[in-house]
Formats: C-alpha cells, structure tokens, sequence
C-alpha cells in the first residue's frame, strides 16, 4: 500500500507539472489539478498550493474549486503565521520573565501583563476559540487598559 502512495504521488507530480505546463491536453486535467493541491496540502505545502491553485484558477476560471483552494490555503497560510507567532511570543515571554527573576526594577514595566493580550488575539486569528476564552478568563481585566482586545472581549464575554 505504501508503495502504490509513493508512486501516485510521484505520478500526480509529473502530470500536475506538465499541465501547468500545458504539455497535457486531457478531461481529467482538473480533477488531477485538485488531487495535487489537495497533496500538497496534505504535506503542508501551503504557499506551493496557493501557487498552483492561482495558475489553476487561470487556466480554469469556470472551476470554483480552484477559487476555494487558493482561499483555503491562504487561510491556512494566515493560520500558520498566527501560530508560529503565538511560539515566538511565549519563548520570548519565558525570556523576559526569565531576566525579570529576582529583580525588582523590571516591575516599573507593566506591559508585560500585556502579553496575553496580544496570545489572545492570535489565538483568535488562528480559530483556537477554546483556549482564547480560557486565556480571557485567566486575564485581569479590571487592572490596565485592554483596549487591543476589546472585540474578542465583547465576543466571549457574550456566549
């Protein structure tokens, strides 16, 4: 089984590419196009997808899968970003706090409280619903100005 995987998706390679390459006059054309963003998806290649989704979208703009995929995959892109920000906040978070231990005059700089605010934020972006309002719940709202999250504190604040 993993090798007939292999050899679809070395296959689906070569005729996506000379498709693109409009060396392949066929029918099936589209549907292969879909299968090989879906592929490429599937293996987290979402800014390949998007490219081939976009050529796709020209070559077939009555076919509003393509349309679809390319938005997906952009959403998908967004979600990523999100996410690998959300990584860097928290390490660089765990940095400050780290060089903040044991030394009383970082505590004049408040804006660390802030930090959460800007994880709730992404996790929104990034559609992570549950650990947002868990987070918003871990927030003391009533100490600094949060401001920045206003929406996301009217929409959970609201359920």
């Amino acid at each position: 089984m993993e090798c007939d995987q292999e050899w679809y998706k070395k296959h689906i390679i070569v005729f996506a590419d000379m498709i693109l390459k409009n060396k392949l006059k066929s029918p099936f054309n589209e549907m292969l196009l879909i299968n090989y963003i879906k592929l490429l998806m599937k293996e987290y290649q979402v800014n390949k997808a998007i490219t081939v989704s976009e050529a796709a979208f020209e070559m077939y703009p009555s076919n509003p899968y393509f349309l679809y995929l390319k938005n997906a995959n952009k959403l998908n892109n967004i979600e990523m970003a999100c996410l690998k920000m959300l990584d860097e906040l928290k390490e660089d978070s765990n940095k400050l706090r780290e060089a903040r231990r044991d030394n009383d005059q970082w505590l004049v700089y408040n804006a660390i409280d802030l930090i959460p605010d800007i994880m709730l934020k992404l996790l929104t972006k990034a559609e992570y619903y549950d650990h947002a309002k868990e987070l918003l719940n871990e927030i003391n709202l009533t100490m600094g100005h949060h401001n920045y999250i206003e929406p996301e504190i009217g929409l959970y604040k609201s359920e």
